[in-house]
C-alpha cells in the first residue's frame, strides 16, 4: 500500500463476527446439500444429523470452534467423512487436515506442482509442522515469502536424495509454497509477498505436532519454557492431548 497515495486516507476497522446458532445451521444445510450434489432431501437429512450431534453436550468444544466459518467447513468435512465427531479436539484438526492434504486438490481438479506431487502426506505434515513451530516460536503470525521459502528449502534439504543445488531448492520451495496455498488453503498470501496460516488454529496444531513428533529429547523441555505465556495455551492443550503419556 505504501506505493499508492490515497486522497482520503480514512479507514474504518471492522472484524468479522462469529456465526450465531442460526447461521451455523444455515451454513450446514447449504454445505451438505451442495455436497450431496444438490440432492436437497439427502443433504438436509445429513445436515440435521450434523446439527443434532453438534448440540450434544460432549461436543461443546467443537461447537465453540464452529462459530468460525473456516473451522465450521473443516467440521463439516470430518462429519461427512466419518459420520460423527472425534472425541478429542486434536482429532478434529488431525482428521480435517488429513482430508485437506489428501483429497482437497483432487476434488477441485487442481494440477499439482511436479515436485510437490512427489511429497507424501507425512512429509507435508512434517514440513508444515516445522514451518509452524519456527514461526510460532518467534511470535510471527505473518511472514515474508523469502523467509517461508527458506524454511521450506531447509526442510527439503533434509529429505532422502535431496537436491543441494541452491537455485533448484529455491525453485522447488516456491513451487511447494504455491501448491500448499492453491490446493489446501492452509497458507495464504495476505498481502503481496506476506503469508500466514489461514487460521491460527492450524499454526497451533502443527506447532503442537512438531513437539510431539520431535526426535529431540529436549523438545518438551523447550516447550515447557513457555508455560507462563498465554499465547501458548492452545499449543499446550493440544500437545498434552496428543501425547500417549
Amino acid at each position: 500500500a505504501h506505493k499508492f497515495r490515497f486522497q482520503h486516507p480514512v479507514f474504518t476497522e471492522v472484524e468479522v463476527a462469529d456465526f450465531n446458532e442460526k447461521q451455523i445451521e444455515d451454513f450446514a444445510n447449504n454445505w451438505f446439500v451442495a455436497f450431496s450434489k444438490n440432492n436437497q432431501e439427502q443433504g438436509l437429512a445429513l445436515a440435521a444429523q450434523f446439527i443434532d450431534k453438534l448440540k450434544q453436550r460432549e461436543n461443546q468444544q467443537i461447537r465453540e470452534l464452529s462459530v468460525t466459518p473456516i473451522l465450521l467447513n473443516l467440521t463439516c468435512l470430518v462429519f461427512q467423512s466419518i459420520g460423527n465427531f472425534p472425541s478429542k479436539r486434536y482429532k478434529l484438526d488431525e482428521q480435517g487436515l488429513d482430508i485437506l492434504l489428501r483429497r482437497w486438490d483432487e476434488t477441485r481438479g487442481i494440477k499439482r506442482d511436479e515436485f510437490y506431487r512427489n511429497l507424501d502426506v507425512i512429509h507435508k505434515k512434517e514440513l508444515l509442522s516445522q514451518v509452524a513451530a519456527i514461526t510460532f516460536e518467534r511470535g510471527d503470525y505473518f511472514f515474508e515469502q523469502d523467509k517461508i521459502q527458506r524454511y521450506i528449502a531447509d526442510y527439503l534439504h533434509t529429505l532422502p536424495n535431496a537436491i543441494t543445488d541452491r537455485a533448484t531448492l529455491q525453485r522447488d520451495s516456491e513451487g511447494v509454497l504455491k501448491s500448499i496455498e492453491a490446493q489446501h488453503g492452509l497458507l495464504v498470501e495476505r498481502a503481496r509477498g506476506i503469508y500466514s496460516f489461514s487460521h491460527l488454529t492450524f499454526q497451533e496444531y502443527f506447532t503442537a505436532r512438531y513437539f510431539v513428533e520431535s526426535s529431540d529429547p529436549q523438545a518438551l523441555e523447550n516447550l515447557s519454557n513457555h508455560i507462563t505465556e498465554k499465547r501458548w495455551r492452545e499449543v499446550f492443550l493440544l500437545t498434552t492431548e496428543m501425547l500417549p503419556n
